[in-house]
């Protein structure tokens, strides 16, 4: 696609020069010039090179680690000497999505379009005045303090980039699980298929011990410290629990109206053990319903990840750094489960919800939005898909 042919170049050279990032007027930096070049590189030729390029620039901005970056105090090293988990987790669902497509039906790709859904959030976001007013006001009405500020203590755009960098990139890690189980469900119908079409086989993952992925490292005990201070009916649930965080983080959300939820708990508590054991028993539901959910996953890996790194990074500090887990990441982690699971669950006759709404959770409405937009270009790479697109392949003779 040529490049004046492409509308989102315009929005996101607006979005870039709206925002300014901490860590280059701080420390000197200039990490939104890396990051905007490499979005409109993509944007000139897509691929998985250029693809990767936003992910990995955008992964060591936003780093957490021990060393400091800084000019005034970094290590003599050159180079962030911590290896980058979180975008490990980002090249091995592209290695399974790679491995697998002609072991499976229908799939298409998901390393290059969670990077579209990417740019076409930052577009949306610079072009609407009404959802960032919306997300701003989401954001400072929290009791999180330390969200990002421009360099005179305003509200930043950094905030909305940082926390939908993580949601939109990360949305669908967790695919995997959902590759495998479509494998299985292929090989045991093609096999029973063989012998005779009257076999209907129904099939499913299952975990034994599912609980020892659905719990976050602990490495401090002081961790949810800073959490339960601003929610403390938070004390009866594990803090340690991703899918604990995110039922709280639905619940503040979609529940509570008026200031915290401790000031009409009694009433609204039932909600949140409801969504509590629902998501806690969500891997035994999908069983028994025949499908999967990979943000669940997805999100959950995402908790993990960030928290152990967290603990490992901030151990010897103040317990006020965790605050930087429980509100972006946890936002993030939340609107991650939120893009297949409130469709599918939380709209169906268990939950009753109706159609969100921008100020439940700004994140997940724009990646609920974003992800039901990114159509175009999709690589095929499932059997069926791959048949289907075969149609770009004829060529046509001319007609005299």
């Amino acid at each position: 696609m040529a490049k004046g042919d492409n509308n989102l170049i315009k929005y996101i050279k607006n979005f870039f020069n709206e925002v300014e990032l901490y860590d280059d007027y701080k420390n000197g930096h200039m990490y939104k010039d890396l990051l905007h070049a490499s979005i409109e590189s993509f944007l000139e030729f897509e691929s998985t090179y250029t693809a990767y390029e936003i992910y990995e620039n955008f992964f060591m901005i936003y780093q957490i680690t021990d060393e400091d970056k800084s000019e005034e105090k970094k290590t003599k090293s050159t180079h962030v000497s911590e290896s980058n988990a979180l975008l490990q987790l980002i090249n091995l669902m592209k290695d399974y999505e790679d491995n697998t497509g002609d072991l499976i039906e229908k799939q298409r790709d998901h390393f290059i379009h969670s990077v579209n859904v990417f740019i076409l959030g930052l577009a949306i976001y610079s072009s609407n005045k009404q959802y960032r007013d919306v997300f701003q006001r989401y954001i400072i009405k929290s009791p999180y303090e330390k969200y990002y500020k421009t360099k005179d203590g305003k509200f930043s755009n950094e905030e909305f980039l940082y926390r939908w960098g993580i949601a939109s990139l990360f949305h669908d890690i967790g695919y995997p699980v959902e590759i495998i189980g479509k494998q299985l469900s292929k090989f045991v119908n093609d096999g029973s298929q063989s012998i005779s079409d009257k076999y209907k086989i129904n099939t499913s993952v299952n975990f034994k011990n599912f609980n020892e992925l659905n719990y976050i490292i602990r490495l401090d005990p002081r961790f949810p410290v800073v959490y339960r201070e601003d929610y403390p009916e938070t004390n009866f649930i594990d803090l340690y629990k991703p899918t604990d965080i995110m039922a709280h983080q639905i619940f503040t959300d979609f529940y509570v109206k008026n200031g915290k939820a401790i000031n009409n708990f009694d009433a609204l508590s039932g909600h949140l053990k409801k969504l509590i054991i629902h998501l806690d028993d969500f891997v035994d539901y999908m069983a028994q319903n025949n499908f999967i959910d990979h943000g669940y996953f997805s999100s959950i890996f995402v908790l993990n990840s960030y928290a152990a790194l967290m603990q490992k990074c901030y151990h010897d500090l103040s317990p006020e750094k965790y605050a930087y887990f429980f509100y972006p990441i946890a936002n993030s982690a939340t609107s991650i489960l939120l893009h297949n699971y409130y469709r599918g669950t939380m709209q169906n006759k268990e939950f009753k919800f109706g159609q969100m709404k921008p100020n439940q959770n700004p994140l997940a409405f724009l990646l609920i939005l974003c992800d039901e937009l990114q159509e175009w270009n999709r690589k095929p790479i499932g059997i069926k898909d791959k048949a289907k697109n075969h149609v770009n392949d004829i060529k046509c003779r001319n007609r005299s």
